[in-house]
């Protein structure tokens, strides 16, 4: 193999004495391995290599940025079909039947072809159509050579189908159009050797749909085009602030037609898989055939598909997609723009390798030579930084399209109103009346709440028993509608007891508020409203989230309550109220970006209100109403809220001014997760003093019956990283040659969100 095999090229590798996998070749050398025994690569896959070296570069930098194991990229990096884990081989390609003149029958004279057809004259009619269409067919025959036997049915598979192939034959699907042939008239003619089939490997057939010009930009849209041509000039990142409703998504198909007409591939980058959804058509209409879809819902063989085009001659010129798209073969990479670019989605949890797209984007850009356009109307506090001291270009739209008009925002004191006996629902009075009047109007409503679910607990008022999974060191939550208490970490379900299970007191009361509840409440204060609940219980099929928003759309649905699912880039225009309840609850969970998160989460749900006529309430309910934040909220201070942030960050050296390390510990005994925990940070210590925290117990330490055990390592930007990765790995070494951890799960999530 050594002259048919290189770097990039797939082999199947043996493992134990039945087991094969798919493997990457990384290096060809002639260097014999010290420590143990090479067995013989089992075969060779590929007549060209899958990957490139772009490809491989990006998977080495995450593989050392991530501290994850090479072969976790490749895992996330190529669809499954493309590292068959057997030797039955991979997904097969799609292939179209051909049908072509025997090659002998080419030699014979027309009598002999005509005496073996016999009398079956629509088999000698169809046999004259299909000569005729066939351009290259010879004129000269000769006597030689008629099968007197029928050839076999089966069609013959060409390894290199091309386009000679096709112009050989002609499709079986047009042969059955010849003036309403049966297939048995074809059938005949293949089984007495004057035909033959064979199989051509097709691309996906695309749907031509109606071009559409893209609308010319406003003036403030034209000056933000020209500033970021301009800033992309002198930097390879550029941020565009631009608020919710000033038509990014515009200067964003605007500035990629640019790149494509210049011969470059422009990746589109989106934080969820619905948001592409909804932006496939606009792009279709603009880009057609040049463009194409990639993300992890699709089916296996259309992102085979996308793949293998991308690498062939004639490459999609713009993909839409996710975090994975990434990992997609580009030739002529000009331009990636990350749309939301604040989105924790962005982030992989689970499993290997825990990247996060926005960075990988810039990395992957600067290896193909590209360019990154960041955009949000609320950046992430490091892209913020980050164009403010001049790492990135920084861009500034501050008009909203047509001159949309921005909601007004109150903030409800409920705990006042609850003092006062004047909160006699989960909504305040303010909030209920605004609702009335929209109803009224026949405008719409939007309740925000980022917690599914009807109660986040459910309370024994005897003893104070919580119930709790039997798996995860967390509460159940209780969903109403299906009587069931479920945990969110492991998805097990439990029924809801009648009587508490510590003391047998009959008062079980569910605290806490869920979406479900709302939505309860809701249908009983307004009877005559259509409501929906947009979250993960309601919207996890394919396309139902789409259903329930365009039912909204055409107002069909008057009120929905949702999560956060809800504040992400869907526009409104009958929008008249917004409501956010129990606010505060995004502000204190123990982190320190929750309230870069709130902020972040109440200011996109502020932009879904903007509309061109008439005025928009936004109500937020708090029971800590003078809290600066919703200060800055109110008057739209995106950059005094920032400043103090980047205060308090710069105080106690979190992101952007310094990098954080979570490592890690799970085991099934909370006594080896500890002492396992214990070590590492003792013996990383050493070498990096007070940068080690912990280790702590985590707020949930124990899901699906692992303890968990978390170290923190808060290390400086200037730090190098390659003698932290090193350090960390050597430890990692020490820990395992201690046969008490060996079994101890252990991963690193650098730069958590």
């Amino acid at each position: 193999m050594e002259q048919t095999i290189g770097r990039g090229y797939r082999v199947v590798v043996p493992f134990g004495s039945r087991k094969h996998y798919t493997g990457i070749v990384m290096r060809l050398h002639d260097e014999p391995p010290q420590h143990f025994e090479t067995k013989e690569i089992h075969s060779s896959i590929d007549s060209h290599p899958v990957v490139d070296e772009q490809q491989i570069k990006l998977w080495e930098w995450i593989s050392f940025y991530y501290l994850s194991p090479l072969g976790d990229v490749y895992k996330a990096a190529l669809p499954p079909p493309m590292k068959p884990e057997d030797l039955k081989g991979e997904l097969k390609p799609r292939t179209e039947t051909y049908i072509r003149l025997n090659p002998k029958v080419k030699k014979a004279t027309e009598e002999e072809v005509t005496t073996c057809i016999g009398r079956a004259k629509k088999q000698l009619a169809l046999f004259k159509e299909i000569k005729c269409f066939v351009d290259n067919l010879h004129e000269t025959v000769t006597t030689e050579g008629i099968r007197k036997r029928p050839y076999p049915k089966k069609p013959v598979r060409d390894e290199k189908p091309n386009e000679q192939q096709k112009r050989d034959g002609i499709t079986k699907k047009r042969v059955m159009e010849f003036n309403n042939y049966s297939p048995s008239v074809l059938n005949g003619l293949i089984a007495k050797g004057i035909l033959e089939t064979y199989e051509v490997e097709v691309a996906k057939k695309e749907k031509d749909l109606p071009f559409q010009e893209l609308t010319p930009l406003n003036e403030p849209q034209l000056h933000a085009l020209e500033a970021i041509k301009r800033c992309l000039k002198e930097r390879p990142t550029c941020l565009l602030h631009g608020v919710a409703g000033s038509g990014k998504t515009k200067l964003y198909m605007h500035l990629a037609k640019e790149y494509i007409e210049r011969g470059q591939q422009v990746l589109y980058l989106m934080p969820e898989i619905a948001l592409t959804t909804r932006l496939t058509k606009r792009l279709k209409a603009a880009f057609g055939n040049k463009m194409a879809l990639y993300h992890s819902e699709m089916s296996e063989r259309e992102r085979v598909e996308v793949w293998n085009k991308m690498q062939s001659d004639e490459p999609y010129q713009l993909i839409l997609g996710v975090r994975s798209s990434l990992f997609l073969p580009y030739k002529q990479l000009g331009l990636i723009v990350v749309d939301e670019e604040h989105e924790t989605s962005y982030k992989q949890q689970d499993p290997s390798p825990r990247y996060h797209a926005r960075d990988t984007a810039i990395i992957l850009a600067h290896i193909a030579g590209a360019k990154t356009l960041l955009g949000s109307a609320t950046p992430s506090m490091e892209s913020y930084h980050n164009a403010k001291k001049g790492k990135f270009g920084l861009v500034e739209l501050k008009t909203t399209y047509n001159h949309l008009t921005i909601p007004e925002v109150l903030i409800e004191d409920t705990h006042d109103l609850r003092k006062r006996k004047k909160m006699k629902s989960l909504l305040a009075p303010s909030l209920i009346e605004a609702i009335t009047e929209a109803m009224a109007d026949g405008e719409q409503v939007i309740l925000f709440r980022n917690r599914r679910g009807f109660a986040s607990w459910v309370e024994c008022k005897n003893c104070g028993w919580v119930s709790k999974c039997t798996r995860c060191e967390v509460a159940l939550t209780y969903h109403k509608r299906r009587g069931q208490l479920v945990c969110h970490y492991c998805n097990g379900a439990y029924p809801l007891p009648h009587t508490c299970p510590k003391c047998n007191n009959e008062e079980l009361k569910p605290l806490g508020i869920g979406t479900e509840r709302i939505e309860e409440e809701v249908k009983q204060l307004f009877p005559e409203a259509t409501v929906a609940r947009v979250d993960a219980d309601t919207t996890g099929g394919k396309g139902k989230l789409e259903r329930v928003i365009d039912r909204f759309r055409e107002n069909e649905v008057q009120i929905v309550v949702g999560t956060q699912m809800l504040s992400k880039g869907f526009d409104f225009e009958n929008v008249r109220v917004i409501g956010i309840v129990a606010a505060d609850s995004l502000l204190n969970y123990p982190d320190f970006r929750s309230h870069e998160r709130g902020f972040q989460l109440m200011v996109q749900a502020v932009g879904r209100a903007a509309r061109e006529h008439g005025k928009t309430r936004v109500i937020i309910q708090s029971n800590d109403p003078g809290q600066p934040i919703y200060t800055f909220i109110r008057e739209g201070d995106i950059e005094g809220f920032y400043h103090l942030q980047l205060q308090e960050r710069k105080l106690f050296n979190y992101p952007p001014f310094g990098r954080l390390i979570r490592i890690i510990f799970k085991h099934k005994s909370e006594s080896i997760a500890d002492a396992a925990a214990s070590r590492f940070a003792q013996r990383v210590k050493r070498a990096l003093h007070e940068r080690v925290l912990g280790p702590n117990i985590p707020v949930v330490n124990r899901v699906q019956q692992h303890h968990i055990r978390e170290v923190l390592l808060k290390l400086e930007n200037e730090l190098p990283l390659q003698p932290v990765r090193d350090l960390l790995k050597k430890t990692e070494e020490e820990l395992r040659a201690d046969q008490r951890f060996r079994y101890v799960t252990l991963y690193y999530d650098v730069d958590p969100v």
